[in-house]
């Protein structure tokens, strides 16, 4: 293989989670760090490993399938690559390995980690299973029973990988995963997990409550429900509240208005920071849940601000009726 020997320095932000292996291959050209020639081989060996599952496919009997299927076998392999080469300790490590290793071998020691990531997907929905936040919404119920069942059910990572089958309706505060078949799975249930551990930390009477407050028909919404309990828990810790309770004053609203009126985002965010370390204190809360509730604080506090720019602070920070 005639690769162009450089030393490597990729920009891993410019890498798509989504798409691994396509964006690696095409940011190491434009980088002039693969030949033509180079380029033509993997390509070569992309449609040799598209030729044997197109023969596993037809149990042998044929080598012709519809251009579409090809298309699918394709984007399967491709994705089951990038699972390996996304587990290298960097991007410049993991186009070595593209450089200097068999496709067919990145594709094997890829499909062993898809098969550990459905196995760990399974465990992560057991896990939850068991302990399910007791809650109304049919989207928050379904999508993590029977909607990952479904994925499960139809999931095919031997020709189509890259798949996810379901819409996965119940949104995440962390929004949704850009990512691809059982990684999508994996991080979309991690996510999950963490919010009904959370969740499961206060009464389920009184998060009812709340989103009612908030949505009356909140149940047959597809609505995220960690954010007004975590934003509602941290509104009281900063008004000397009770989290536990969730039972925001008008006086408390008032209070919140001061604290976070002529806040920049940056000023917003640290103020929500203590807010979640003095709730750590407070309740007895997962740390997963509140690691989750620290990754969602950037995203939380643009929504802080423009509830104070636009004089709805009472829809961040809810009051029960």
């Amino acid at each position: 293989m005639n690769y162009i020997e450089a030393s490597c320095c990729l920009d891993e932000t410019r890498l798509s989670q989504r798409d691994y292996t396509l964006s690696l291959i095409r940011l190491a050209c434009r980088q002039e760090l693969l030949t033509e020639e180079g380029v033509h081989d993997i390509k070569r060996q992309l449609l040799e490993l598209v030729a044997e599952r197109t023969e596993a496919w037809n149990h042998g009997e044929s080598s012709s399938v519809r251009i579409e299927q090809a298309q699918d076998f394709l984007e399967s392999i491709l994705f089951v690559m990038g699972v390996q080469l996304k587990a290298e300790s960097s991007s410049d490590r993991a186009l070595e390995t593209l450089k200097t290793e068999p496709l067919r071998i990145c594709f094997e020691k890829g499909m062993e980690r898809v098969k550990r990531k459905i196995a760990i997907s399974h465990l992560l929905q057991r896990r939850m299973g068991k302990n399910l936040f007791s809650s109304q919404n049919v989207f928050f119920r379904e999508t993590f029973t029977a909607g990952i069942d479904g994925f499960f059910r139809l999931y095919n990572p031997e020709f189509a990988a890259h798949e996810i089958h379901i819409t996965a309706d119940y949104p995440l505060c962390a929004g949704r995963p850009e990512l691809q078949g059982v990684e999508f799975i994996e991080q979309y249930l991690s996510c999950g997990e963490a919010e009904n551990l959370f969740l499961c930390s206060f009464d389920p009477d009184r998060v009812h409550c709340l989103l009612t407050a908030l949505t009356p028909g909140y149940d047959e919404i597809p609505m995220n429900l960690f954010e007004p309990v975590f934003l509602t828990a941290l509104g009281l810790v900063l008004t000397d509240g009770d989290p536990e309770s969730l039972h925001l004053t008008n006086e408390n609203l008032r209070t919140l208005y001061r604290i976070f009126s002529g806040r920049n985002r940056d000023e917003t965010e640290r103020i929500l920071r203590n807010a979640l370390s003095g709730l750590k204190e407070a309740c007895s809360i997962p740390k997963l849940a509140l690691e989750y509730g620290s990754l969602c604080i950037p995203f939380l506090s643009s929504n802080v601000q423009n509830g104070v720019s636009y004089h709805s602070l009472d829809k961040i920070f809810l009051k029960m009726p």
